[in-house]
């Protein structure tokens, strides 16, 4: 029910008091995000987690379209007890559930789905208009902003 906004959470002083709880997902300073396709061998996609020092990598399909996201704790929790094997595509160990923000979220809802999750993808909606007055909408990653993305904003800015 607080998930949903029916009722409110009375044992939390409300985040939404905060000098930065009005301000937008926009305002944070995320980094351009990488993308990774779901055929991607798990191996690879460590490499790249190390090279680029993320936590996680959102994962597209053909078209681009997200499709789940990838993480080093997940990885972890696949691969070490060899549920996995490190050859195997990262869509047998992504996430298919994750949550999504825009970039006009505030920092007050961002702090609310940080109680339950790890990370949001930051997504824009694109339109695309072709011949014969077809509209086609799709999600476009911005970014994944994660809690210590948020944390950093809120202690640099006091």
């Amino acid at each position: 029910m607080y998930d949903h906004g029916y009722v409110q959470n009375l044992d939390k002083k409300p985040a939404n008091q905060a000098w930065w709880a009005k301000k937008f997902v926009s305002e944070l300073p995320l980094n351009v995000p990488y993308t990774i396709t779901a055929s991607l061998p798990c191996k690879e996609a460590v490499d790249i987690l190390k090279a680029e020092g993320f936590d996680n990598l959102p994962v597209v399909d053909e078209h681009n379209a997200i499709v789940g996201v990838i993480s080093e704790g997940n990885l972890t929790a696949q691969l070490l007890p060899g549920r996995i094997l490190p050859s195997d595509p990262v869509s047998k160990a992504m996430y298919k559930q994750f949550k999504k923000v825009s970039t006009h979220t505030t920092l007050s809802e961002l702090s609310r789905i940080f109680d339950k999750d790890h990370f949001a993808l930051v997504v824009t909606e694109q339109r695309r208009y072709s011949a014969g007055g077809v509209v086609e909408t799709k999600s476009v990653i911005f970014g994944v902003v994660t809690r210590i993305d948020l944390l950093t904003f809120i202690t640099a800015k006091e």
